[in-house]
């Protein structure tokens, strides 16, 4: 695959704070404390994402308190995929829905006790109670509705896993959009002290739909090496591309970088339409949603948690990032997401 056809679209300029290594170490004692390890290799592993850097990418202009809660959810969030993934819930809705509930209750109704050893719950109720001291209790409170939306779609997923079968094409672009990544967004207003953009605007709508989804379909493509090499469930854009389009796997894959750049296109656009006349809290939301797409897609050169098995390295080390910008192509026919560009 040449240069060009593997070359991420990103003219977003990078930036980081000065304290991810301190965030780092601090979620590394956290992620002990609430035992979301149980075991040494598995503690060791969820260090390897070095969330405490994902975290300063996202959030680069922060307090330190939240650049601490952004990288211990992104462990949180980790150490629950991999439990869905890996653990007694991988192919049971009702086991996982169970867990979600809990989860949900404890962070939905603070005054609730928590079992002692529901460490899901007893972590994600630290972070909701640090957000109250930190935060506006709106922000609260789509935090608490987004991480509702992220557990349904986590169980719907696994209700595909269950029943042996694989989404269609627009069933796999819906549960790995904009519910997927609800909680982080009012996190990343909170961060910079703005509140939710009030504007009333659809392209600012349709811009965070495309933000998440550049941020789980450069997962899906970075990780992609991962996935195969451990017997994924075909959940993944570049197996879904495939079998939508029946191409070859390198296909597949040039297919798949190419929707996501011109995603990466549309936000570029979308955001320059709102720019000229922001407010300055919408113009804040707009710094942080390119701070999200750019820090989430440089964190994978540096993350090992998406390592290729086979060469044991990053699995994003050979990719590039460039400004230039790919031509433009008509939207694809793909009615989950079509709505992007040429809205109703």
């Amino acid at each position: 695959m040449t240069a060009e056809e593997f070359a991420f679209y990103c003219p977003i300029p990078a930036a980081v704070h000065p304290l991810a290594s301190q965030a780092q170490a601090a979620t590394e004692e956290w992620l002990r404390r609430f035992r979301l390890s149980t075991d040494e290799d598995t503690r060791s592993q969820l260090a390897a994402a070095k969330t405490g850097i994902l975290a300063a990418y996202i959030v680069p202009d922060c307090s330190p308190q939240w650049l601490q809660l952004m990288s211990d959810l992104g462990t949180w969030l980790f150490a629950f995929d991999d439990e869905c993934d890996l653990g007694p819930a991988k192919c049971s809705p009702a086991v996982l829905s169970h867990m979600a509930w809990r989860i949900q209750y404890a962070i939905a109704h603070p005054p609730s006790p928590v079992s002692p050893t529901d460490r899901y719950a007893l972590a994600l109720r630290d972070i909701r109670d640090r957000l109250d001291t930190l935060t506006s209790p709106d922000i609260v409170q789509r935090f608490v509705e987004g991480m509702r939306a992220f557990f349904l779609t986590e169980i719907t997923k696994t209700g595909f896993a269950a029943r042996g079968t694989t989404p269609t094409f627009e069933d796999y672009l819906t549960t790995r959009g904009f519910d997927c990544n609800a909680m982080v967004f009012p996190l990343l207003w909170g961060a910079l002290h703005t509140n939710t953009p009030s504007v009333d605007d659809a392209r600012l709508l349709r811009l965070q739909h495309v933000t998440a989804a550049l941020i789980n379909w450069d997962n899906d493509i970075l990780s992609h090496a991962k996935e195969e090499a451990e017997s994924g469930n075909g959940s993944n854009l570049i197996d879904m591309v495939r079998s939508h389009t029946r191409s070859s796997p390198r296909q597949a894959l040039v297919e798949s970088l190419a929707l996501r750049n011109q995603a990466m296109r549309l936000f570029c656009s979308l955001r320059d339409e709102l720019l000229p006349d922001a407010t300055p809290e919408l113009g804040s939301c707009l710094t942080a949603l390119a701070h999200y797409v750019q820090g989430n897609l440089r964190w994978h050169r540096e993350s090992n948690r998406y390592h290729d098995p086979a060469r044991r390295r990053a699995a994003s080390s050979s990719y590039a990032i460039t400004n230039l910008e790919p031509p433009h192509v008509d939207p694809p026919d793909l009615p989950s997401i079509s709505w992007w560009w040429n809205p109703t």
